[in-house]
């Protein structure tokens, strides 16, 4: 079962009529303290009654169902009433020639921090319940109920942590754990009790998902309050692994996400014994998850979003003042008004076009956050385009995640001229002041990979000369590369100092390439003609040898990057 769509209308916050949709199967809700994100989750947990109710001969597409606030919500006006009407996608679960069948409802009026809803058909009946978080003792009972549910279930947890946390954390059936691979002289088995508070979190989450015989919807409430961003954004990108593990038609997107945590799982994950192997999906393969949502200020969320365009949906969250009367209903009397007054009310719309409009209604400053997770330093659009090109040609060869622009990594160029200008000051002082203030360029991201080229030949006394008029700059660049990286800095510096055959990016392009495109042209339509020409045999090996090098270290840069 898949939410399709919400609408909704004098629920909490939620004055005139709002529709929420279409929704995906992630939908991240974003806007400022105070719109009403989490009331639309505490709406969706609405749908799950608490007192029984059965509503005969409701349409699956399009229900409507009456929702009593003095009941249900806890308002103290006792007869004001709201309408919810839940569009569901097809479910193909029902076992019946029609889909215009009896729903059982329950709600809770509970509101942890962490929600999860399970839908499961049975018959002609929807039936749905909320679970909480387990404590200890349940998550134990968990462990043991996984395990004979699916044979990978437990090594799907201990990889799961694997993935988000770059530690080993091995769960056994009887809810302790090791940490560490184990060895016959290993560590003892440890209680949950003793992981730390994030890890058990996640720890539980993963094992609440996999006990699920349905597919269960999942609602978080601000989760970056207790996860760290980096934690945040792998335990999604598992999450998301999970949901479309065993798809036989992933997009374009899907199958990006899908690569950043099967690469970790096929390189750096052991199959030794049972509690590593995890089995490959067959046809039959359970989807664990249907659908997510988060009500997040979160960029890292936003950013997950942006990547899975096709199955991800943005909803942006605002309040406006609005003049409302206030009514006062009664089953046998009149409709009375009570008072007038000035509402703040939600308003939902999705999030289309350039996401720096989300950003600017977080309040989010450039300072604060940046838009790229890096930027690499070109002299001009021509290597921009080989660089591109040859990171996307790189992935695809090494089996690794492809790097997307704008996102895991950025273009900036700086020219030769900027440099030329620097190196030709003739004050030893302003020449330095200059000089800093191009190191300042780093400002822009504190992620950096500089590309310069060497400009190298050989002299008539055998020796290698720089025949740039910016040997200074290039110099001084090297220098500040130096003590950065020193201090640990996530920074790179893409510079043949020492070679005479590669002076310029153009150097590393084959025969085959260069005869591609007159070298009459422009540089950067003859690079856009080159790379074009490429086809999808063309392998790196068939460049100049220095290119792979270059590449599996810019690659390497760039992923630590976006770690």
């Amino acid at each position: 079962m898949k939410i399709k769509q919400i609408e909704l209308g004098r629920l909490f916050t939620f004055g005139p009529r709002q529709v929420v949709g279409p929704l995906k199967q992630f939908n991240i809700l974003i806007g400022p303290n105070g719109t009403g994100k989490t009331n639309l989750l505490r709406i969706i947990d609405g749908l799950q009654f608490n007192y029984r109710k059965i509503a005969k001969s409701i349409d699956l597409y399009q229900p409507e169902i009456p929702f009593n606030l003095a009941d249900n919500l806890g308002s103290q006006d006792t007869n004001i009433s709201g309408i919810l009407r839940i569009g569901y996608s097809q479910v193909d679960e029902l076992d019946g020639p029609t889909l215009d069948k009896e729903i059982l409802f329950e709600y809770d009026v509970k509101n942890p921090v962490w929600r999860y809803i399970h839908g499961d058909v049975q018959g002609f009946s929807l039936k749905t319940h909320l679970v909480n978080i387990p404590n200890d003792l349940q998550f134990m009972k968990d462990l043991t109920d996984i395990t004979h549910r699916a044979e990978s279930a437990l090594p799907l947890l201990n990889f799961g942590l694997f993935f988000i946390f770059g530690a080993h954390f091995t769960f056994y059936k009887n809810g302790r754990f090791t940490q560490g691979r184990m060895h016959p002289s290993g560590p003892d088995e440890i209680e949950p009790s003793a992981l730390p508070s994030g890890v058990r979190e996640c720890a539980k989450l993963i094992t609440s998902i996999l006990r699920r015989n349905g597919k269960p919807v999942l609602l978080f409430d601000e989760p970056e309050l207790h996860l760290e961003p980096r934690v945040i954004r792998r335990l999604f990108t598992f999450i998301f692994w999970l949901m479309v593990r065993g798809k036989q038609d992933r997009t374009t997107k899907e199958e990006e996400a899908f690569c950043q945590v099967q690469s970790i799982l096929d390189t750096k994950w052991p199959s030794e014994g049972d509690k590593f192997r995890i089995v490959p999906p067959t046809q039959q393969h359970i989807s664990w998850l249907s659908q997510i949502f988060v009500a997040s200020h979160s960029p890292v969320l936003i950013n997950l979003a942006i990547e899975l365009e096709e199955t991800a949906a943005i909803f942006e969250f605002s309040s406006n003042e609005t003049e409302v009367t206030r009514y006062r209903f009664s089953e046998n009397g009149p409709v009375k008004p009570l008072e007038q007054y000035i509402a703040c009310f939600t308003t939902v719309r999705e999030a289309t076009g350039m996401p720096s409009s989300l950003l600017d209604g977080l309040g989010a400053k450039g300072s604060d956050l940046l838009q790229t997770n890096g930027v690499i330093w070109v002299e001009g659009p021509s290597d921009c385009i080989y660089i591109r090109k040859w990171l996307k040609m790189y992935a695809i060869e090494k089996n690794l995640p492809l790097l997307v622009p704008g996102i895991h990594f950025d273009f900036q160029m700086y020219g030769g001229s900027l440099l030329d200008s620097i190196s030709l000051s003739e004050d030893s002082l302003s020449d330095t002041a200059a000089l800093e203030k191009l190191v300042a360029m780093f400002r822009f991201s504190r992620n950096a990979l500089v590309v310069i080229d060497s400009d190298a030949v050989r002299g008539s006394d055998g020796k290698l000369k720089d025949k740039s008029k910016f040997q200074a700059a290039k110099t001084f660049i090297k220098t500040e590369f130096e003590k950065a990286e020193a201090k640990g800095q996530n920074i790179g510096l893409w510079y043949p100092e020492k070679d005479e055959q590669i002076s310029t990016i153009e150097n590393y392009l084959d025969a085959e390439s260069l005869s591609a495109a007159p070298s009459s042209l422009r540089k950067k339509p003859r690079a856009q003609r080159i790379t074009s020409s490429w086809s999808n045999d063309k392998k790196i090996s068939d460049f100049a040898e220095p290119l792979a090098e270059e590449l599996r270290k810019a690659y390497t840069l760039i992923a630590q990057w976006n770690d």
